[in-house]
């Protein structure tokens, strides 16, 4: 909070964005905040980094991190960005929808990590594919889903979802799955069912 509290020092945020700070703080999973708002709150707020560092890491102008913080921090501030309901249940259904969109939950994805012989990171690449339900899914959609805990300094490079794609195409073959993976040129990904041929 060492910045927060600077900022607030030099006039740059309100009492009311310092509150919101503490309260996201105290509690990061209360909060609906997109991945990447959700990274750059965690390293002001719970890893300390330096407003030039933070800038340094996404690739920023200089001075611009004062005011997406600050955005950021009006954005939970006015809406009150804290869900309505017992901090259990808030949070047990904020991991699971989280989950469901990366695929991090274990006992969706040790089955085809069982039945294809798939690594973790392709089992999970499958299950986001599986579950968008055919639906093509961008290269970016993906690699943000696989790697959502991850700073961005920190993510491997977007090639890296299509040699997990050409991984996971040849083991499902050889399992024989009826599962297919089609690429759709200059848009992404989605499952479909293999073609039976008589």
């Amino acid at each position: 909070m060492k910045v927060i509290l600077d900022m607030y020092r030099r006039g740059t945020l309100s009492d009311g964005q310092v509150d919101a700070a503490k309260r996201w703080r105290e509690d990061p999973y209360k909060v609906m905040l997109a991945p990447i708002l959700f990274r750059i709150l965690h390293d002001v707020c719970i890893k300390e980094l330096g407003l030039e560092e933070i800038e340094a890491r996404h690739g920023w102008p200089a001075r611009s991190a004062k005011a997406i913080i600050g955005l950021i921090l009006t954005a939970i501030s006015e809406c009150d960005g804290f869900l309505i309901a017992k901090p259990d249940v808030a949070d047990a259904g904020l991991r699971e929808q989280v989950e469901f969109l990366t695929a991090g939950d274990v006992d969706a994805i040790s089955g085809p990590m069982q039945a294809f012989g798939l690594s973790l990171t392709e089992a999970r690449l499958f299950e986001i594919l599986r579950r968008g339900q055919g639906k093509t899914l961008s290269k970016d959609m993906l690699h943000r889903r696989l790697y959502a805990g991850l700073n961005d300094a920190d993510l491997p490079d977007l090639k890296t979802i299509d040699v997990h794609v050409c991984k996971l195409r040849a083991k499902l073959e050889k399992a024989g799955s009826m599962q297919r993976i089609a690429t759709v040129w200059g848009t992404g990904y989605r499952i479909k069912e293999a073609e039976v041929t008589l």
